[in-house]
């Protein structure tokens, strides 16, 4: 299991890292206090003391540096990023380059700061989970409509190792576990609630095309699990 330690950077040092970093919209002064103060902004230092070697799985789902972007305050920076994603520690990690193993950065926790990895799009994000406690942390934009914004959660738990007490019990490794999960915010509201992936409390939250919807899920024979079908349900009742 790790423990973290942060502490912020007090400089960046841009020279190094990002040499030609430019804002995407138009040649930027690197010599202006606010960009500098961005870039700043951008990065903490962090340093992981692991404890425990014996645990099965791994707590990212890719544990490779990815060719990534990152927008900032809505403008996206042209350097390319090394970035991957702790899904255990909820973190985006940062790499010099994309062959190394372990890394000393994490990017700043941040609501104006968004991570493309890949086909992921990383938000930080304030939410209701599943039984109403405010968090905040990652999310990834799945469908981004007028009428509602999908969003998805996916963690790495830790589970502590588990003897077998008798001969009909089985004894588990320390390990991590998937855990996936789905929030929803409504134009008419900016909060991201939790949002149960079921049939009935999806036409519940669609009340009014209810009827439409069900027809909709029954002829395309949509299964509820996939998220592919989920994002087929939202974009139909986006057309209706």
């Amino acid at each position: 299991m790790f423990f973290l330690l942060k502490k912020s950077l007090k400089y960046f040092m841009i020279t190094c890292v990002f040499p030609t970093l430019l804002l995407s919209q138009g040649q930027t002064d690197l010599t202006d206090s606010r960009v500098q103060d961005a870039y700043t902004d951008l990065v903490n230092s962090v340093t992981r003391a692991i404890v425990k070697t014996d645990i099965k799985g791994s707590p990212y789902f890719n544990e490779k540096f990815i060719d990534s972007k990152i927008k900032y305050f809505d403008k996206n920076l042209e350097e390319v990023f090394y970035l991957r994603y702790n899904a255990f520690s909820d973190e985006i990690e940062m790499g010099k380059n994309k062959f190394q193993n372990e890394s000393v950065e994490i990017v700043q926790k941040n609501e104006n700061i968004v991570c493309y990895i890949e086909d992921d799009i990383f938000l930080l994000k304030s939410y209701k989970n599943e039984i109403g406690n405010q968090k905040k942390g990652y999310l990834n934009m799945i469908f981004d409509g007028q009428k509602s914004k999908i969003y998805r959660s996916k963690r790495k738990i830790f589970m502590e190792a588990t003897q077998a007490r008798t001969s009909l019990e089985r004894a588990f490794p320390a390990r991590y576990i998937d855990e996936k999960s789905y929030y929803i915010s409504s134009k008419n509201s900016s909060e991201i609630n939790y949002l149960k992936v079921s049939k009935k409390s999806l036409l519940k939250l669609i009340d009014s095309k209810e009827k439409k919807v069900k027809k909709f899920m029954s002829e395309n024979k949509i299964k509820l699990k996939n998220e592919g079908d989920l994002i087929k349900v939202f974009q139909f009742y986006e057309s209706l």
